[in-house]
Order: C-alpha cells, then structure tokens, then sequence
C-alpha cells in the first residue's frame, strides 16, 4: 500500500467540508507493506487531538498490488488498517473509481481491472464491502475516492476498456447522437462533462455507493477538464457543445457551470442517500 502526499483533505474553499480538521498526511510515496517507514516517526498518541483528521490515500496503484482471491485480500487489507493504525491515522481514503470502473458490484460501471487485472471480471465478491468493515471494525472513517471523467490513462488504455464500460458502449453502438459523449484528448479519453447523461451517469454512480455502503465521505479527484487549446481546433474538447449552447458565457465560464452542475447534483444525491456522509473535492482544477 502506498501512502501518498495529498494536500487535498485541506483544499481551502474546494474542500471546506474538512474546514475544521486539522489536517495532516505522512510525506512521500512509501510502502507499508514493506516496513520503508523508518524514517518517519508514527506521532505520539499525546499529540493527537480529537478534531484532527489524519487521512492515508490508497490509490488503484495499491489496489494493483493487492491479490484478487477473496482470503488474501482479506488478509492484505487488514494488514493495511492495522498499519494505518500504527502510523495513529483515524481516517482511509480508498479508490473505488479510478477509470470509469468500479471496485465493488455496479450496476452503472464495470469491475475495474485493478481488482482482477482485467476491466469487467467480475472477483466473486465485494471488495468495498471488505474495505469498509476491515476500516470501521478498527474504528477508522472510511472515505470512497472517485475520478469522476476519467476513462483512460494512468495504467489504463483504450484497448484494457471493457465492452460493457458506458464509454466504450456510446463509441461502439452506431448511434451518432451519443458519439461525443467520450471524447480523446492528448491520448486518454473522458466523460464530456457538458452532455447532461453523462452528468446523470456519474451522479447515479455517487449515490449507489452511498446507498449501498456505510462511507463516511465520498470525495472527488481530478474533476477537472483535460488541457484544451481553443484555438487548435484538433483540441477543442467540447468547443462544438459550447457553440451549439448559444451561452452567453465565456467558454471557461461555461466549462466551470458545467462541473458546477454535476457538482450540485453529486451533493444532492450523497446527502439524501446517507446525511451524515461528507462531499469533497481534490482543490486541483481546471
């Protein structure tokens, strides 16, 4: 497992969820499977107050390095929380949506291929489920990850895409009215945030994991729009919607309400699926 540093826990006006929280992330990439710690000292127990929140970042890196049958898993994911509490962490930040995928049974998205090497195998059993009880049985919050746009890249390509990942239908279904609904850019492929389905798509997918699992928050990384150049027309991205939109914004002012809308959606939906859960976003942005 890999601690990361993220500053995102504390993300100012983007996160101010966590306001409160003091917030403190171990440095670094480490292992802490391997015992690579050493050199950074587990705080005292005198020094942590009851308002912090001391958060680690599991990642589809680390879900790549887990096993896919069911008691190994088990067994590595306690070996994880059990680390998680040496290190005086109270909180796990897992990803369960890197790639339009998903790490638990979906009825919006595919198995991810992080947990069985392959996109839409499915591994015979839950591994959020697992998760979320190794974390809560030993008293630790647990935070549900997702990259809401992303389809490929980062380990994932086009070609690893499963036949029934939605991206992957609307390219493949000889249907026109859809085909901009995925679009590539710089070589990896996202959600065009501008189409309202695809909106729809990733707030649906919210809320099953908030109906469906105890989360103490769900939270938001790269939301943001890949580098467009409008002035290239080979990288507009969604330049066509924003003319077809007739706004009269600017086109930045248009991209930034369309994330605000799939934003007041996906809180909406957290909020009457489980109240008590919190939303948040990485405060990286377009």
């Amino acid at each position: 497992m890999l601690i990361q540093k993220r500053d995102t826990i504390c993300a100012g006006k983007h996160f101010s969820v966590f306001r409160r929280a003091v917030c403190l992330v171990l440095t670094g990439l480490m292992l802490l499977q391997t015992g690579l710690l050493t050199a950074f000292a587990a705080p005292s127990a005198s020094v942590i107050r009851s308002d912090e929140m001391r958060g680690v970042w599991i990642s589809y890196l680390d879900w790549e390095r887990l096993p896919a049958d069911q008691e190994s898993f088990k067994r590595e994911v306690d070996k994880m929380i059990d680390r998680c509490l040496e290190l005086k962490m109270n909180a796990v930040f897992v990803h369960v949506r890197p790639d339009a995928d998903a790490v638990y049974p979906s009825a919006y998205f595919p198995w991810s291929r992080f947990v069985t090497g392959t996109q839409g195998q499915n591994p015979g059993y839950d591994p959020l489920a697992i998760f979320v009880k190794a974390a809560h049985n030993k008293g630790l919050q647990f935070h549900a990850w997702i990259n809401p746009y992303r389809v490929t890249g980062y380990h994932n390509t086009w070609e690893q895409v499963s036949d029934q990942n939605p991206a992957k239908k609307w390219l493949t279904d000889a249907d026109p009215s859809n085909d901009r609904w995925v679009l590539k850019q710089n070589g990896a492929y996202y959600f065009n945030p501008a189409i309202p389905q695809v909106r729809e798509l990733i707030i649906n997918g919210v809320r099953e994991i908030a109906q469906k699992y105890t989360v103490d928050g769900i939270h938001f990384d790269d939301y943001f729009y890949p580098e467009v150049d409008n002035s290239n027309a080979s990288r507009w991205f969604d330049k066509p919607e924003y003319d077809a939109s007739g706004s009269s914004l600017t086109i930045a002012q248009w991209r930034r309400e369309n994330v605000n809308e799939l934003i007041r959606g996906v809180y909406r939906a957290v909020k009457e699926a489980r109240p008590s859960a919190k939303f948040g976003i990485s405060r990286r942005g377009m």
